[in-house]
């Protein structure tokens, strides 16, 4: 056996999948073997690997013992000459092992050898060779000075700057996404250290290499896609806190004295103002349009009050200061109500969705305004005046950030991403059996023609279509392209246009644009209704009602109940979201659209394993309407007192 690749997953089913197709087809005439560890995966990754990869050698844990325990698993049951340490959200070009084992056989001082690294928008990913974390290293890094001097030798040793992209050099570090080791130096050195749960294992490992005498190895000739962001999440706290935490696990192994103190003190105050950073980065994107769009509205309905009182009645003291402290916030926060139900805060922004949430919220205040008594109801004008520059403001501030990010105006155009593919048309029909709201299938591109106006040219004049079609979008087929040519489009291209990649025999299409976003994935499954976030959100609205309903009607209601405790908690919880009133009955969930758990079931109070639960959920994702929560919740009303 001459390599043995391990692969440790946890929750990336469809990019795992994808990986392991990109592997066999890298492998040629290479004895090979492919074990995959999976870390109690929920998303259905082992049953996935049972049913289309029979011959990987799997090892499925009960618990998450972290990526070093389980890469080690992997390694006790290695056969290979070589051992390849592999990410499952990666694709591997199909020249990559035959040019990695030449280089590996040619040289035998190379211990440990990684590889030219692109994230899945087309960019150089500078991991892809790094020095080690020394005090200055580190320091410069958390301070920046890498970005403004990336070539240099002294501010930019944390990512080699001194080494060229092309350039195949002995590094300190190779990044764990891809680290190809021979067996017998593992065999001698150890393999990864397992007080590393995640993160600084590689850096301890490459380290190790070279103590032993033995080099570390950047070979750029051949390359993969690393997507990350999907294995982990960078933004999180979870990474900042296991991230520096590795770092100084990595000083007090390996540096001592105060040189080791100053670097672990550092490291400490990288983790607490890094971690104060992301919560405060991740607070301000969830609250930025939501406090934006309060505030508008307030500063317009105090505008339009002071116009109106002085311009129609000519008496700028008019309206009492009830106006500001119980007419505001009426009108503001039913508007405001009006624009998030209405999915105003998802993406990708609509001018129309606004448009329609603000003559909603129009109508619901007309109808307040009409119930509320003589002294309370300012003139029906400021409610008109307040609808009219409200929504003209809205559209002017989310029209300006839109053309500065994006240079161009919402207007005139599609608000719809629109994908072109690069296949055939056989795929091109398939993916039109895709999910595509949102989104806009302009055509394919690629060898032969239709009879409609679906074919956008060869593949050859790409650039030109993408340009000419405004595409946003490229799903490319590994079916017509190989890894490698994909990889040269993606670079020429660049990061302007996202990717996405169908692998052959794989049931979905993966891609993810930047090094920190989480991937994304489309399936070729059954389109779902839930999966789309306009139902999702009909759904959680409905919630809502029901549970104040409820709460309205609980001097009848509660007395029909035995359990009236379990009762209340159950409509606070669906009040509060952390429950749904109707959620999937089956246990095997893990391809349908996520949902919250529910007080009440699809197919009974109970969980089931029927093949019926699980035709009955697929059904209600699949066909799901208002109506069939009000059904269920009826046939089901006298079991809303019951633990689920």
């Amino acid at each position: 056996m001459k390599l043995s690749v391990i692969i440790v997953n946890y929750n990336v089913r469809y990019f795992l999948e994808q990986c392991i197709h990109s592997v066999y087809r890298a492998a040629g005439s290479i004895g090979l073997e492919v074990i995959v560890v999976d870390n109690q995966s929920s998303d259905g990754s082992v049953e996935m690997l049972r049913q289309k990869f029979p011959e990987v050698k799997l090892i499925a844990n009960q618990h998450n013992p972290g990526f070093s325990i389980a890469n080690n698993q992997g390694l006790a049951i290695a056969q290979g000459e070589y051992i390849l340490f592999l990410n499952p959200d990666t694709l591997v070009a199909e020249d990559c092992f035959e040019s990695c084992l030449q280089e590996m056989d040619s040289q035998p001082k190379n211990g440990a050898l990684g590889v030219r690294m692109l994230d899945g928008s087309g960019r150089y990913l500078p991991e892809s060779k790094r020095g080690l974390p020394t005090f200055r290293v580190a320091l410069f890094k958390m301070c920046g000075l890498h970005h403004l001097f990336p070539g240099s030798a002294f501010f930019n040793r944390y990512y080699m700057g001194q080494i060229a992209e092309m350039e195949a050099a002995d590094v300190e570090v190779l990044c764990g996404a891809f680290m190809l080791m021979r067996k017998s130096l593992l065999d001698m050195i150890g393999g990864f250290d397992e007080r590393f749960f995640m993160y600084g294992e590689d850096i301890d490992l490459s380290y190790r290499v070279t103590q032993a005498g033995f080099r570390v190895r950047y070979l750029p000739q051949t390359s993969i896609i690393h997507y990350k962001g999907e294995s982990t999440k960078k933004g999180s706290l979870n990474y900042v806190k296991h991230f520096y935490n590795a770092m100084i696990l990595f000083s007090e192994k390996h540096f001592q004295g105060s040189y080791s103190g100053g670097l672990r003190m550092m490291m400490r105050l990288g983790i607490y103002g890094t971690a104060t950073l992301a919560v405060l980065r991740n607070f301000t994107k969830k609250i930025f349009w939501p406090v934006m769009d309060i505030l508008l509205l307030v500063l317009v309905f105090l505008i339009t009050k002071i116009f109106w009182a002085t311009w129609y009645h000519e008496n700028p003291e008019y309206y009492t200061d009830e106006y500001y402290y119980f007419n505001i916030p009426i009108f503001a926060g039913l508007w405001f109500l009006s624009l998030y139900f209405s999915g105003v805060y998802e993406t990708p922004y609509k001018i129309s969705r606004l448009i329609k949430a603000m003559f909603a919220g129009l109508l619901l205040n007309g109808l307040v305004y009409g119930l509320l008594s003589e002294g309370h109801r300012p003139s029906r004008a400021i409610l008109l005046l307040g609808f009219m520059f409200t929504t003209l403001g809205m559209t002017l501030i989310r029209s300006l950030i839109h053309k500065l990010q994006y240079k161009k105006l919402p207007f005139g155009t599609s608000t719809n991403k629109r994908i072109g593919l690069v296949g055939n048309l056989d795929q091109w029909n398939k993916i039109n059996e895709v999910d595509s709201s949102g989104q806009e299938l302009v055509g394919w591109v690629g060898e032969g023609a239709d009879t409609s106006s679906n074919h956008l040219g060869q593949v050859d004049d790409l650039q030109d279509i993408v340009r000419i079609h405004q595409l946003d979008e490229l799903i490319f087929s590994a079916d017509i392209l190989p890894i490698a040519v994909i990889m040269k489009w993606m670079k020429t291209l660049g990061p302007d246009v996202m990717y996405k990649i169908a692998t052959p025999g794989s049931e979905g299409i993966v891609g993810s644009h930047s090094k920190n976003s989480s991937g994304q994935w489309y399936t070729f499954d059954v389109n779902y209704k839930l999966s789309k976030a306009e139902y999702r959100r009909m759904k959680r609205v409905i919630d809502v009602i029901l549970s104040l309903g409820m709460i309205l009607g609980s001097p009848v209601l509660i007395w029909t109940f035995k359990n009236k405790s379990q009762w209340w908690s159950n409509v606070f919880n669906v009040l509060g979201g952390s429950k749904s009133i109707v959620g999937y009955g089956s246990d095997d969930i893990t391809s349908l659209p996520a949902i919250k758990p529910g007080v009440l079931t699809v197919s009974g109070r109970q969980h089931s394993r029927s093949a019926n639960a699980a035709w009955m959920d697929m059904d209600y994702a699949r066909n799901y309407s208002i109506w069939k929560d009000f059904e269920i919740l009826a046939n089901q009303w006298s079991f809303f007192d019951q633990k689920n």
